[in-house]
């Protein structure tokens, strides 16, 4: 009876999944899909400098967000496996998890972005709000040409590909 009550609270703790140890960059491998690997894993509340240290094999390195932890979602960006990934969090039913990401082409990684809420157009008329946009890296205008853009559909927090013909929004 004794060894039963030692190893249940042994078994049980050593089959119970370890959030703590686990994080959204745990399942990623250079040369995978990592879209596959993030989408579905919950944002780890460790700090940026830990996660940054725990996948250096990855080239890990946080590049920034947008978003307040009130609004229904936020875009984390991450330089990882020598590419550029944009998360999207889900803040409204699924608090805090990976929903989908992004990998920015190669060629348009570096090119400046319009965020969500940014004053954009298309063919001179107000453009949906919630597009995440890579912008034409040309001189520097009151408002830039989109290069290659995406809507956040708030029904399914999925990236959705747009067509950036026409398409420019104001440069901050």
């Amino acid at each position: 009876m004794k060894l039963v009550q030692l190893t249940l609270p042994l078994f049980l703790l050593l089959s119970t999944p370890r959030a703590s140890a686990a994080d959204e960059f745990e399942s990623v491998r250079c040369g995978a899909d990592v879209v596959k690997a993030v989408v579905g894993r919950k944002m780890s509340r460790t700090t940026v400098s830990a996660l940054e240290s725990a996948h250096k094999d990855l080239g890990l390195k946080n590049l920034g967000g947008d978003g307040m932890p009130e609004d229904p979602y936020s875009l984390v960006e991450w330089q990882l496996c020598q590419s550029v990934v944009v998360f999207l969090v889900d803040h409204r039913s699924r608090r805090g998890v990976i929903t989908d990401a992004v990998v920015l082409p190669d060629d348009l990684k570096d090119l400046p972005q319009a965020l969500p809420g940014a004053d954009c157009q298309r063919q001179g008329k107000l453009a949906e709000q919630e597009l995440f946009v890579l912008l034409d890296k040309g001189p520097r205008t009151a408002r830039a040409p989109a290069r290659k853009a995406w809507r956040i559909d708030l029904t399914s927090m999925k990236f959705v590909g747009v067509a950036s013909d026409g398409l420019s929004c104001a440069q901050e």
